[in-house]
């Protein structure tokens, strides 16, 4: 019975990830005496089963017939002053609850991170809440570069013409 309490214990300890030759060395750094053998018995006795890794999910959809901006800022990411060029990603976290996206925009001149937004849905509306974030942040003038590979084309276009 102890036993079963120390697996059941190193289950949740290593948040359900160890298979049985991980939890027999867990167990035994923690003072347990058991065999490999045992282990293996007790997790198939309490159906205990270490959870998968998720599959890589590709996310980007290159084959559309939609317009985009021109490479303006062409691999210059050496910059003179801030808020005159940004770059800005997406990229996808896999957590206990599902996927969550997280868009980012930084400033090159000094790597500073300006907005930021994150979502259960990579859409538009993730794109534009971090632009707008980033925006209200630091007040660009008239010239700033976003160059962005993930970014909508849509908006792309919109800070093209707007900044």
């Amino acid at each position: 019975m102890r036993l079963e309490i120390e697996i059941l214990t190193a289950h949740q300890r290593t948040r359900e990830t160890y298979g049985t030759k991980r939890w027999y060395r867990d167990l035994t750094d923690h003072g347990v005496q058991i065999i490999p053998y045992r282990v293996r018995t007790l997790r198939k006795k309490l159906n205990l089963y270490c959870k998968q890794k998720r599959k890589f999910k590709v996310t980007t959809d290159s084959k559309h017939h939609l317009p985009f901006a021109p490479n303006i800022l062409k691999r210059g990411f050496a910059v003179s002053e801030p808020v005159k060029a940004w770059v800005s990603d997406i990229t996808c976290i896999p957590t206990e609850e599902g996927w969550l996206y997280l868009a980012g925009i930084k400033d090159l001149f000094n790597g500073e991170l300006v907005g930021y937004a994150m979502s259960e849905r990579m859409a538009t509306s993730l794109i534009i809440q971090a632009l707008y974030r980033a925006t209200d942040r630091k007040l660009p003038e008239k010239g700033l570069i976003l160059h962005s590979a993930s970014m909508a084309a849509n908006i792309a276009h919109v800070i093209t013409r707007k900044y």
